[in-house]
């Protein structure tokens, strides 16, 4: 019965409230070094407020705070709070997360 309720409640968030995002909305770089976001290439200017911005981030306390805080939550849920392995799914999502912003910003601030 768990799993159904669980089954259904993901299908009604992932219909109702997604938003889908395309390779265009996103920050990315190209080979040639140029930053894009929402089919619009970033100047020099910035793309250094940028680089700025993410390395004062990510040294940042506050991100150090809420990074730990995410990592925290996530290891009581897997050792403390999970019962069978569905409930592994979010926690590990949550440790992704934090890794794919930590490569994001290390990538920015470089």
């Amino acid at each position: 019965m768990k799993a159904l309720l669980q089954k259904k409640f993901i299908t009604w968030i992932t219909h109702n409230l997604f938003n889908f995002v395309t390779a265009e909305d996103i920050l990315r770089r190209d080979e040639w070094g140029n930053y894009w976001i929402k089919g619009r290439k970033l100047d020099d200017a910035e793309k250094q407020s940028l680089q700025n911005d993410a390395s004062a981030f990510k040294d940042s306390i506050i991100w150090k705070a809420l990074e730990a805080e995410v990592k925290y939550q996530a290891n009581v849920r897997i050792y403390y709070k999970s019962s069978d392995a569905y409930d592994l799914v979010a926690p590990k999502a949550m440790l992704e997360t934090v890794r794919i912003i930590n490569e994001k910003l290390q990538e920015l601030s470089r």
